[in-house]
């Protein structure tokens, strides 16, 4: 598998990771508004149908006190208000709770409605006495008691599944954060074992070769030449300057003195490729990849060497540099850069996914 692939998954990885973790914040906060919501409207529907039944109370209570067939008119408009609220409250609520709310508080609510009727009833023929002896006593008190519980626990009830809800969202969101958290810390660390194994320590092993190649060892080995990647092209072409090396020590004499010269320019022009190749692998080695070989050789075989070693930086500056700049605004919530410029083969995948990421999660948001 070519380096810059390798590089590539692990940068994928990362992308993949941090649009997870974005959607996850997204599911998370969603979840948390309905929640308060349904909180806010359950508080609501509770505090009306205690508001409504205070208020029914109070128009029989002053019905009975003064007789004043007003007071019954009122109760009477107040009744609406009470059965929106019951309405509203079961709405709310799972089957179950609802149910177990209705049959806590129905017996009573009807239980208080019929004493309240006989109030409004016994005010209207004038008998106050009677009137007050209903709504003031202890059997109208408990039935008042056993709505109010029977409302609060339905309130209670409804508040913990509402939390129960959210704490839910959020262990699975705990959950999520860990395993991408460590998904990501396997993607840098192969990034960065990539870059240490597979482009700094055989850069520098190339590096030393070359020099004794300059010094007239020309039996070195040379490695890495069967890679299928960027480090065996490097390979072979200082395997072609190597072949040629050897042909010019097995020329005759007269040849060799004819080609001493033009060994010697040779091996000036390999110095010269090995000074600068050293300072393109020390720039690679610390992450700098601005620097590059001048191909100003007449040696074909060495412009060759330097355009490899020159491809193969420029091309993981550009990937790196333009998923980076990506990456960086994905870490912020920034949904409106891409990964711009023409790349090929497996920088065009990239690009391609990388955009495609920021595109999903930009249509949602």
């Amino acid at each position: 598998m070519k380096i810059r692939t390798k590089l590539l998954l692990s940068l994928s990885a990362l992308i993949l990771v941090i649009g997870a973790l974005i959607g996850e914040r997204v599911v998370f906060s969603g979840a948390f508004d309905r929640a308060t919501q349904l909180a806010a409207a359950a508080e609501t529907a509770g505090a009306a149908i205690a508001l409504a039944d205070e208020q029914l109370t109070m128009s029989a209570s002053m019905a009975a006190v003064t007789g004043d067939a007003k007071w019954a008119a009122r109760y009477e408009s107040l009744v609406p208000s009470m059965e929106s609220g019951i309405e509203a409250a079961l709405s709310l609520a799972p089957l179950d709770v609802a149910n177990r709310f209705d049959l806590e508080t129905k017996e009573a609510n009807n239980k208080l409605i019929a004493m309240e009727s006989a109030t409004l009833a016994a005010a209207a023929a004038g008998d106050l006495l009677a009137a007050r002896a209903i709504i003031e006593g202890s059997d109208y008190a408990a039935q008042k008691k056993l709505l109010a519980s029977g409302t609060d626990h339905f309130l209670t009830s409804l508040g913990d599944l509402t939390k129960a809800d959210v704490d839910s969202v959020l262990n699975f969101g705990n959950l999520l954060a860990v395993v991408l958290s460590g998904v990501s810390i396997i993607a840098i660390g192969f990034a960065g074992y990539t870059v240490i194994i597979g482009v700094s320590r055989p850069l520098t092993r190339m590096e030393s070769v070359m020099r004794e190649l300059a010094d007239g060892n020309i039996e070195v080995e040379i490695p890495y030449a069967g890679l299928a990647n960027e480090i065996g092209n490097m390979a072979a072409s200082v395997q072609a300057f190597q072949d040629n090396a050897r042909v010019v020590r097995d020329m005759t004499e007269e040849e060799k003195s004819a080609a001493i010269r033009r060994a010697d320019d040779r091996a000036e022009m390999m110095r010269s490729l090995q000074q600068a190749f050293s300072v393109v692998v020390d720039g690679a080695a610390h992450g700098q990849f601005d620097r590059c070989v001048e191909l100003t050789f007449a040696d074909a075989a060495l412009n060759a060497l330097g355009a490899s070693v020159n491809n193969l930086v420029a091309a993981m500056a550009a990937g790196l540099s333009g998923t980076a700049t990506v990456l960086s605004a994905l870490a912020q919530t920034d949904l409106t850069k891409r990964m711009e410029g023409a790349y090929h083969g497996a920088f065009a995948d990239l690009q391609r996914d990388t955009n495609a990421v920021v595109d999903n999660f930009r249509a949602p948001v």
